[in-house]
């Protein structure tokens, strides 16, 4: 039977309340799924002579999203391999979207890497077509992949990213869409804290690639987020505290298996 452990089991690790109000756990209380309408009217006033009105423009940043993959789906390998390669963010571009410490060139380049290594299965789903999805992008959700998981860490509080899918299967990554209407996306967040926390500790590190939700995810965030400041005290308090809980069998289960594993 398990007991109550109390307030202190948390928060002992460090002199910290833990996420705030402000911690990238929080979510807001409203969700939208877009629904793009399924058909365009079009009015034409033949007694004046007007020509027909042009469709409006999408509507929400969301819209835009599912619009663009809609229309790429199913398109042929050069013109789904370009439109792909058009996602990537400029140095410029990750900076200004992701939240200090995930900013300068280390992370930058671990992006351009992880982007370089997706472009080929990310291209293969625009292929193959589909009907296509999205959604607003929040912490917590089950259908969150890893790297989507970990990517709602690096982006501001309740910043409103986008994830998609094609015919049902999640597009690995996570959209932006700016002002302007042009469609970004960050992939690889996961692999870069993994490198990043691998420096100090490699078996912490499998911390992050098996962390799912409950307390242990949040552990996880700040082991994360001190491999990536390099705050090495405070990265071994939280990898210590992991050890004892996760491992333990009172936190998140995936994590259990993944670091009992041989």
């Amino acid at each position: 039977m398990r007991t109550n452990r109390g307030p202190s089991a948390f928060s002992a690790f460090e002199n910290s309340p833990g996420p705030s109000p402000a911690s990238p756990f929080a979510t807001p209380t409203r969700r939208r799924e877009n629904r793009v309408p399924s058909a365009v009217g079009l009015l034409v006033v033949a007694a004046c002579g007007r020509e027909a009105a042009a469709p409006p423009p999408p509507s929400s940043p969301l819209e835009t999203l599912e619009l663009r993959l809609a229309a790429m789906a199913g398109c042929a390998p050069p013109a789904c391999e370009r439109e792909v390669a058009s996602w990537k963010l400029d140095r410029v571009g990750w900076d200004s979207l992701v939240v200090d410490p995930y900013r300068g060139a280390a992370p930058y380049e671990g992006y351009v890497r992880a982007f370089e290594a997706a472009r080929p299965a990310l291209a293969a789903q625009l292929r193959a077509g589909g009907a296509v999805a999205t959604r607003r992008h929040y912490a917590g959700e089950a259908k969150n992949t890893p790297g989507q998981a970990r990517a709602r860490w690096a982006v501001p509080v309740q910043y409103p990213s986008l994830v998609a899918e094609i015919a049902g299967a999640p597009l690995d990554a996570v959209f932006d869409v700016d002002r302007a209407g042009r469609v970004h996306a960050i992939v690889g967040v996961d692999e870069i804290l993994h490198r990043f926390a691998a420096r100090l500790d490699s078996r912490c590190a499998e911390l992050l690639d098996h962390a799912r939700d409950g307390r242990c995810f949040e552990i996880a965030w700040v082991i994360a987020e001190a491999a990536m400041r390099g705050e090495r005290e405070r990265f071994d308090r939280a990898c210590a505290l992991a050890a004892g809980l996760c491992v333990s069998g009172e936190g998140d289960a995936d994590v259990d298996r993944g670091m009992r594993s041989p």
